[in-house]
Formats: structure tokens, C-alpha cells, sequence
């Protein structure tokens, strides 16, 4: 033998094997217990104590109990229903074939079960259980234990510190208890239960039922159709493949079903709720919940979605104004405008309950260019529609010479006397007997100064009903291709226009005066013809922008609509004094595919403002979007809706101040009002907009909030569904001042002309005083972006651009005109404009409307971004038409 043995008999029921304190090897094979039995008297040895040492023993099929006590002990139990207990050290027990119970005790122990229905207790320590075979029962009681059931139908608890459990195949049971403990039921049905701490569980395969328990829980359903209940705690749930059901249950708690057509309920706090892939069912419950939309997963069905309160986030990529809200009965489905993806169904709520300030949007509005439209005159060079006769002039009355009266005036300014029928067609001429003076009426069209800019050739002009037209200035009539309702005029632009004059009209008394009056290049008759109204070279050339501002087509400022028979008809002679018809801007925006902007006059009745609404929402493309705002520029004297502002305060409230801005701030919140109702559960199309001065920081709390207004019990006009917060996006207003004249006409005798120290202001800001380069403005656009921000609106520009123009008197300096003219055209101007496009989309900008498209360049400004229509491109143009192509619309 290699060890000896003494042994002391303790009576028929206890008999110890005592070792002898060193390393010993106790083999039955060696000294079979038979003979230990002998020397006890007892009818065998059922229990063994190893004092000390690191022992190993191995069991035969007997049924023991073995101690290790100290030591590193390894115990094979084999056969038999045996008692391991390892005692003090570091000890490993397996329990064999039987229902073994093993006890690590002290030390990190490792035990192993291995086949029959074993309890393991691994005590003390940081333990490792295995149960084995069988249907097992495995407890790590203190200590940070690694615990796996294996095979059967195990019961596991990891009870106090961090456990980490796995209950492998068979239905298992798993606790944590307390500590922050790892979980995972693996395989088939199981249930598994956090408690407390901080616990991770996961189901694994089969239908398992989680309970997180108190604390912080992370719960990973993983495969099968689960049952997840977070209980308390901000837990976060996770419901994997199949159809589940999700409990967040008290707590701030993330939920996502994930794969499958799953059932998920936040209850109590504030909770994140996603459906994930499949067709899911998300209910919130208390608190302020986020539920997370997703593209492509499947339609989810939110049952009770709190208008202010939830709030449903759009996935990265989506914007709020590609969403589409399509009544369902008593509900709301949320869809893509493209695509018709329906991706939510919001029960009991209407379309028109929801605002933009429902949703959050991960992906920033884009800064997207827009363009303001430049007002229809018969000088204009943007030569929007193919008969221009639209942008005529008003009639001017003349006399011929021999007439009575005549004196070689060139008019006769007796335009009240004129007869006109309801579109603005004359309808009789005086004799020269009669007692006006005039005998015949003229006007202009085609009259731009710069005849390049204007397309020479042949023009016809068609007519309805008896009468005379006669041509002159730069017009002249070819008889020979000439017939009664067809004229044919050549056209030699140089500058003056073709004078057209109606000397005769209704000869024989019938009523069939000569109306109808259409100017139309020869070119582009039959095009006309076939019911096409605008020219295809201005739809080109405006068919990039994102949105069609048309603040002067509809004569905005100034107007003097009240009444909705005040409006313009598209029946009218002449769009060029009271505005471009509703009907047809609405025609150019569904041409473009373009969002449209309308300025609804400032003396506009709530009647007025909901027809033209009606109007909108019945032939506006849906997919399309209406920016609406109140009159244009409330805070600028020049115009004569400031000063109607200001007078409408005082007679309402009794101030002076800054009242026509709160006005005008109340105005914006009723027409906001006006027009969701109108559109109803299509309001979405609708953004509103309240704008202020851009360089008058402060001014806009009158606009934004209306004090005077609010007193009178009403919310503050932002919370009426205004969406938008425009601001001017100008600069180099300096350059015109009479302050600077002196120093800008310096810079003209430079070696470059003054270039080099213009764009250096320009940029900089460092020469000139009252300064507005491109560092002032970007320190605006920073300001006003924190104020929408703050009152959660889109932070668009209305106009924007250079603003290098003779300010007053200054106007009539030719020299700086000339130079003003130049600088625009100049390579340099490309380079600013870029530098201004990249700061407003820095400051978090979103449409630019940039002031304007087409326009010949005066000495009351150089606003086109080309000057004539033909023109190629030009320095502002380009960098207008870059950013766009480097920054689509994602709507467009």
C-alpha cells in the first residue's frame, strides 16, 4: 500500500476512514471497503471524511457519503446514491450514475452531476455546476457561479452574486436571484426568472416565459413564440423570431418584437415600443412612449397613441413630409407618399388629430433650394407662358392726331373710363365726339432692355370678335400673312416692345367686341394649340427647385384683395396687374412636381383664405406640399401691409410697438387654422409658416407669442399648427448705402476695378459699416436656427441671395448701378453663393428660397438668378443648380 490508514469505529452508523494528513489516494481497488467494514464492525461504511490534504477518491456502486473537508479534493462518485461534499478548497465532485447530491461547500468548486436526477449546491465561492443527465436541481447559493443544466429537465438557481446559468435541453426552470446574473434557457419550453439585480435572460429555442423581475433586465426571447414580462425596472425586451408577447411593465423600458407578427405592451413609465419585422401589436400604456417606426417590417397597429403626449420616431432616411395619412374608418394609416407603404394604423385617431410635433425625425430635414417666381410684367425676361399677352400692360388711353382733344399727349391717363367687361377686355371705344378725350387704348408687351434677351422672329396674334389691332415700335404686321382673328407681327426687339393698339372694336354694334387677345411665337403655335400653357424653356429651367415661391406672381404686396371675387380669373386679359390665377400656379406646381408657396393677401377674409384652400386641396398633386403664409414681409414700412398691420392693433388692443407684428402673428395663426381646417385629415400638406426680420433679433417673440393676443385667452400663434419659421437668407444690403457711396466709389478707379475689395466686404464684413457679409449672416442663421428650435419649427428662408442694390437715391447712381450689375456676373459671386448654401445648411437650415429666378438686372436690383430666359447659366445659377444636384429633394 502507499498510504496508511487508521480507523476508528464511532459506532454501528457513523465509521470514519481517517487519512493521514498528507496527500493520499484512496482506491477501493487497493483496499476494498469489505475490509474497512471488518475493522469498523459495522455492516459497511456509509460515510467518509478526508481530513486534509488533496485527496482523491473513486466510489464503486456503493451508496457513500464522502467530506473532503480541507484540500483540493476530487470525488468520483460512480454507482449509488451518493453524498458529495467537497468541504474546504478548490474540489471536484461528480456524482455518476444515480440521484446524487452534491455540495461544493468552501472554495470554487466544480460539480458535475452526470447521469440521474442530482441536486448540486455549490455553497460557498465562485462555483461551476453541471448537472448532467436527468432532471436536476442546481443552486449556486453565494459566489459568482457558472451553472449549466444540460440535458433534462433541470431546475437552476443561482441565488446570491452573479450567476451565469444555461438550462440546456429539457424544459428548465432558471433563477437568478439576487446579483446581476446571465440566463439562457437554451433549448425547448422554458421559464426563467431575473429577480433581483441587473439580469440578462434569454429564452433560446421553444416557447419560453421570461420574468425579469426588480432592477434593470435585459430579455432576449431569441426563437419560438415567447412571453417576455420585464416586470419592474428599466428593462430593456427583445422578443427575436415567432410570436411573442412583450410586458414592459413599471419602468422606462425599450421593447422590440422583432421578427414575427408579436404583441407588445410598454404599461407604466416611458416606454420605446417596435413591432419589428411582422404585422405587430404596440400599446403603450401610461407615460410619454416612443413607438419606432420602420420601413419594409410590415404594417404595425398602435392601439392607443396619446396625441401630445407619444410620440412616433420615423426610421433614419424618412422624413416627416414623405408621410401620407389615409383615413381607415375610426383610424389613421401612416404612409409613404411614394411607395403607398402603409407602415402604422393609429387607432381611434384622425388624420387631422396629428401634427408634425407627434413624430420625431432622426434624419435633419435636408436644406433643399426653392425659388421665389419674379413678378409677371411686360418686361419680364422670364417669359413664363407661351401667349404673353398675359404679362401686358395695363391700357393706356391715347387720341389720334385730328381728334378733338388731341395735343400730342401720349396719354390721355383716362384709364377710369375705360369699359371693361369682367376679365379686363375692353368692350367700347369713345367716338372722337364723345367727351373723353381718348379714342383708342394701347399696350405694351415684350419691352425688356436687353433685346438679346427677348426671341426675335415672327409672332401671331390671335383674336376673338370685330374690331382693329395695330402694331408699332419694335412690331410689325405682315399684312400678306395676315387674316381676320390672325395676325402675323415681325418681331425686332430693340428694347422698346411691340406697341399693340386697339383703334377700333365692335364696328357694327353687336356685342362681339375684339377680346381674346393672345401673343404667341409662331414657333410655338401649334404647341399651344394642343392646350399647353407655359413655355417649355422656363419649365426647364425651373424644373430643378424644390418649391415655387409666388409671392410676386400674386402681387402680394401691396394688394388690395379683400373679397374672393377680388381674386384674378385665369380668364383675365392680362395677369400682369392683379396676379397670376390660383388655377394656373397651381397647373406650373403639378408641371414641376414642385411644392408651392402662396401669400394669402393681408386684407383677406377668412371666406377669401378657405376658398383658395378648397381650391388648393382639390387640384394641388397630394403628393405634393402647400407652403402658406400671411401677406409677405408684416415687418417692412415699404409696404402698405405693414402700416394696415399696425392700424388693425390699435384698433384691437389699443398699442403701438410692435403690435402689427403680433397681429400679423395672430393673422398667421388664424389662416393656419383656416387651412387645416379646410384639409382636415389632409392637413399634412399643409406647412405653415410665420416668418420675422431677419435682422431684428428679438422681434419675433411679438410674432411667435402675440401677448396682446394671448391675454385675449387664446394660445400663442406658433401652437396653431405652424410649421415653419422663415427668415431672409440675404447679404450685402451694405454695398447700396449712402453711408458707404464714397468708399464703394473709391474702390472703382482699383487696378480690377474694385472687385477684389467688394467680395472681400462681401465675405468678411471688414470695410464697410452696417455691415451684412456672409459672417453676419451666418451668425443670423445660427440665431434663428436656436429659436425654431427651440419652438420646434423648420427653420426655411422665404428669400435669400445677394442684396447688392442702391438703397434710396442711391439707385440712380449709374456708376455704382454698372458696377452693382458687373459684380454679379463676376466668378467670384459662384464661390459666395456656395459659401452661403453651406452655412445655411451648417446652421440646420432646411428650403432656401432664393430670390429670384429670372430677371433682367436694373439699377433696382440684379435679383434673377439669369437674366433672360435663353441664358445658358451664369455664376449664381450654377451654384444654385450644384448644391441642388449634390442635395436632392428626397420628395422630388
Amino acid at each position: 500500500m502507499v498510504f496508511s490508514l487508521s480507523i476508528v469505529s464511532l459506532g454501528s452508523d457513523y465509521d470514519l476512514a481517517k487519512a493521514t494528513g498528507q496527500s493520499d489516494v484512496f482506491s477501493y481497488d487497493a483496499l476494498p471497503l469489505e475490509q474497512l467494514d471488518a475493522l469498523s464492525g459495522s455492516s459497511g461504511i456509509e460515510k467518509i471524511s478526508l481530513l486534509g490534504g488533496n485527496d482523491e477518491v473513486t466510489d464503486n456502486d456503493e451508496t457513500r457519503f464522502y467530506l473532503g473537508n480541507a484540500g483540493d479534493d476530487i470525488i468520483l462518485g460512480n454507482g449509488g446514491f451518493d453524498t458529495l461534499n467537497g468541504g474546504a478548497g478548490n474540489d471536484t465532485l461528480q456524482g455518476g450514475d444515480d440521484d446524487d447530491a452534491l455540495i461544493g461547500a468552501a472554495g470554487n468548486d466544480s460539480l458535475l452531476g452526470e447521469s440521474g436526477n442530482d441536486n448540486l449546491n455549490g455553497h460557498l465561492d465562485d462555483d461551476t455546476l453541471l448537472g448532467g443527465l436527468g432532471n436536476d436541481i442546481l443552486n449556486g447559493f453565494k459566489g459568482n457561479d457558472f451553472i449549466a443544466g444540460e440535458e433534462g429537465d433541470d431546475r437552476i438557481i443561482g441565488h446570491l452574486g452573479d450567476d451565469t446559468a444555461s438550462g440546456g435541453d429539457g424544459s428548465d426552470t432558471l433563477y437568478g436571484q439576487d446579483g446581476n446574473d446571465d440566463l439562457s434557457g437554451d433549448e425547448d419550453d422554458d421559464r426563467v426568472y431575473g429577480r433581483a439585480g441587473n439580469d440578462t435572460l434569454s429564452g433560446g429555442l421553444g416557447q419560453d416565459s421570461l420574468w425579469g423581475g426588480n432592477d434593470d433586465d435585459h430579455l432576449f426571447g431569441d426563437e419560438g413564440d415567447d412571453r417576455l414580462d420585464g416586470q419592474l425596472g428599466n428593462d430593456t425586451v427583445s422578443g427575436g423570431s415567432g410570436q411573442d408577447t412583450l410586458f414592459g411593465k413599471d419602468g422606462d423600458d425599450a421593447l422590440s418584437g422583432d421578427d414575427g407578427d408579436d404583441r407588445v405592451y410598454g404599461h407604466a413609465g416611458n416606454d420605446t415600443l417596435s413591432g419589428g419585422a411582422g404585422v405587430d401589436l404596440l400599446w403603450g400604456g401610461d407615460g410619454e412612449d416612443v413607438f419606432l417606426l420602420a420601413v419594409g417590417e410590415g404594417r404595425d397597429t398602435i392601439t392607443d397613441f396619446q396625441i401630445g403626449l407619444d410620440s412616433l420616431q420615423l426610421p433614419e432616411g424618412v422624413l416627416f413630409s414623405q408621410l401620407n395619412f389615409q383615413v381607415s374608418g375610426n383610424d389613421t394609416l401612416v404612409k409613404l407618399s411614394k411607395t403607398g407603404e402603409a407602415i402604422a394604423l393609429l387607432k381611434n385617431i384622425r388624420p387631422f388629430d396629428i401634427n408634425r410635433s407627434d413624430f420625431i425625425q432622426i434624419t435633419p430635414d435636408p436644406a433643399t433650394l426653392g425659388t421665389n417666381l419674379t413678378a409677371v410684367k411686360d418686361w419680364s425676361t422670364q417669359l413664363p407662358f407661351l401667349d404673353h399677352f398675359k404679362l401686358s400692360r395695363s391700357w393706356i388711353t391715347q387720341a389720334n392726331r385730328g381728334d378733338p382733344d388731341y395735343n400730342g399727349q401720349w396719354s390721355t391717363t383716362e384709364y377710369d373710363l375705360i369699359e371693361f367687361d369682367e376679365h379686363g377686355w375692353v368692350t367700347s371705344l369713345p367716338a372722337p365726339e364723345d367727351p373723353p378725350v381718348f379714342t383708342k387704348v394701347s399696350t405694351f408687351v415684350l419691352t425688356a432692355d436687353t433685346p438679346n434677351s427677348l426671341p426675335a422672329g415672327k409672332y401671331v396674334v390671335l383674336y376673338d370678335g370685330e374690331g382693329t389691332l395695330e402694331y408699332s415700335m419694335d412690331g410689325t404686321k405682315i399684312a400678306a400673312e395676315s387674316a381676320p382673328g390672325r395676325d402675323v407681327v415681325d418681331f425686332n426687339p430693340t428694347g422698346k416692345g411691340i406697341l399693340i393698339t386697339l383703334s377700333a372694336t365692335d364696328p357694327n354694334d353687336t356685342g362681339n367686341y375684339l377680346r381674346n387677345i393672345r401673343v404667341i411665337r409662331a414657333d410655338q403655335e401649334d404647341l399651344y394649340n394642343s392646350g399647353e400653357i407655359f413655355n417649355p424653356l422656363f419649365l426647364q429651367k425651373t424644373d430643378d427647385f424644390s418649391t415655387v415661391r409666388f409671392m410676386d406672381w400674386m402681387e402680394t404686396n401691396n394688394s388690395t384683395q379683400q373679397e374672393w371675387s377680388d381674386r384674378p380669373e385665369v380668364e383675365d386679359a392680362s395677369y400682369a396687374e392683379h396676379g397670376v390665377p390660383l388655377e394656373v400656379m397651381i397647373d406650373l406646381a403639378n408641371e414641376l412636381d414642385a411644392d408651392a408657396w402662396f401669400n394669402m393677401p393681408h386684407q383677406a377674409t377668412d371666406e377669401y383664405i378657405a376658398n383658395f384652400a378648397q381650391i388648393v386641396k382639390e387640384q394641388l398633386e397630394p403628393e405634393l406640399k402647400t407652403y402658406v403664409e400671411f401677406s409677405n414681409e408684416m415687418w417692412n414700412w415699404s409696404f402698405d401691409q405693414t402700416r394696415y398691420a399696425q392700424q388693425k392693433a390699435r384698433e384691437r388692443w389699443g398699442i403701438g410697438g410692435n403690435g402689427y407684428m403680433q397681429w400679423y402673428g395672430m393673422r398667421s395663426a388664424q389662416t393656419s387654422d383656416i387651412w387645416e381646417g379646410v384639409f382636415g385629415d389632409d392637413k399634412h400638406r399643409v406647412i405653415s409658416v410665420i416668418s420675422t426680420q431677419t435682422a431684428w433679433k428679438g422681434l419675433e417673440r411679438a410674432v411667435l407669442d402675440a401677448p396682446a393676443w394671448a391675454a385675449e385667452g387664446n394660445e400663442a400663434p406658433y401652437k396653431h399648427g405652424i410649421d415653419a419659421y422663415a427668415i431672409t437668407g440675404y447679404f450685402g444690403r451694405e454695398l447700396g448705402l449712402a453711408e458707404n457711396t464714397a468708399t464703394v466709389e473709391s474702390w472703382l478707379s482699383e487696378p480690377d476695378g474694385g472687385f477684389s475689395k467688394a467680395f472681400e466686404q462681401l465675405r468678411y464684413g471688414n470695410l464697410l459699416a452696417n455691415s451684412k457679409s456672409l459672417e453676419e449672416v451666418q451668425d443670423l442663421f445660427e440665431y434663428h436656427a436656436n429659436v425654431a428650435q427651440e419652438r420646434g419649427l423648420q427653420l426655411i428662408a422665404y428669400e435669400g441671395g445677394q442684396h447688392v442694390v442702391g438703397v434710396g437715391s442711391i439707385v440712380n447712381n449709374a456708376a455704382l448701378t454698372e458696377f452693382f450689375i458687373e459684380l454679379n456676373r463676376r466668378p467670384e459671386m459662384y464661390d459666395l453663393y456656395t459659401e452661403l448654401l453651406s452655412d445655411w445648411e451648417e446652421a440646420g437650415g432646411t428650403m432656401f428660397a432664393h430670390f429670384s429666378d429670372i430677371g433682367e438686372p436694373r439699377k433696382w436690383g440684379s435679383w434673377g438668378a439669369l437674366e433672360y430666359l435663353s441664358q445658358d447659366g451664369s455664376p449664381k445659377y450654377d451654384a444654385l443648380t450644384d448644391f441642388i444636384a449634390t442635395h436632392p429633394d428626397p420628395n422630388k
